[in-house]
């Protein structure tokens, strides 16, 4: 999915909603600027904010994104984050050894890209 495309659901999301951008900004805690940012294309949602309209649209992030997590996926994205802790041993391998992990996989998929 690009980016057009998840701006685009959340702007139709939320009119299906009956939420004006202002009740959108009040129910996420994102200001109202953020709101119009996001669906004049000027701003794209990660992270925290994607995760608070998708709890106000009552909708998953996945669902909102069209990214779907599967086995094939979760296993390197664990082995990444798992792979942070070898800083323990050595510091330059918690950057390192997940870097490499996300090379070798993120071609293999969407979501870990």
């Amino acid at each position: 999915m690009n980016t057009t495309q998840l701006l685009d659901r959340i702007k139709n999301y939320r009119n299906q909603k009956g939420l004006s951008q202002e009740e959108l900004a009040e129910k996420t805690g994102l200001s109202l600027r953020t709101i119009q940012r996001i669906e004049n294309e000027e701003s794209i949602p990660r992270g925290d904010s994607l995760q608070r309209l998708a709890t106000v649209l009552e909708m998953n992030i996945e669902d909102l994104t069209e990214k779907k997590f599967t086995e094939d996926s979760k296993e390197p994205l664990f082995a990444m984050n798992l792979g942070a802790f070898s800083f323990l041993l050595f510091p330059f391998l918690g950057f390192l050894i997940p870097l490499i992990l996300w090379k070798s996989k993120k071609n293999k998929s969407e979501v870990i890209n």
